[in-house]
């Protein structure tokens, strides 16, 4: 019973971590959008900084269980990953 209630488990802390890494930016439209830099290709729009955070964790969900089928492994979302991929990508 429990191996059932693992990955649901797994899938919230990940979304949650990703969430709290977040990139918001309002556009000159007055739209806000979101992206997770480790994730990619994850990222949404809305026209209240809720709706967009909203959009993003459904669309975070959606990559990971994507990823979960098709047996990819999702990025570590921690500290360390994060600030060495980003210095990486500023050094470029």
């Amino acid at each position: 019973m429990r191996a059932k209630h693992r990955q649901p488990l797994e899938m919230s802390a990940y979304v949650y971590s990703a969430m709290s890494k977040a990139d918001y930016q309002l556009l000159e439209d007055g739209m806000y959008y979101a992206s997770v830099f480790l994730c990619p290709s994850v990222w949404a729009v809305g026209e209240t900084i809720e709706e967009c955070r909203e959009a993003l964790k459904d669309t975070l969900s959606q990559w990971l269980v994507s990823a979960y089928e098709d047996h990819n492994v999702p990025p570590k979302i921690s500290d360390l990953a994060w600030l060495s991929l980003y210095l990486n990508k500023a050094e470029n």
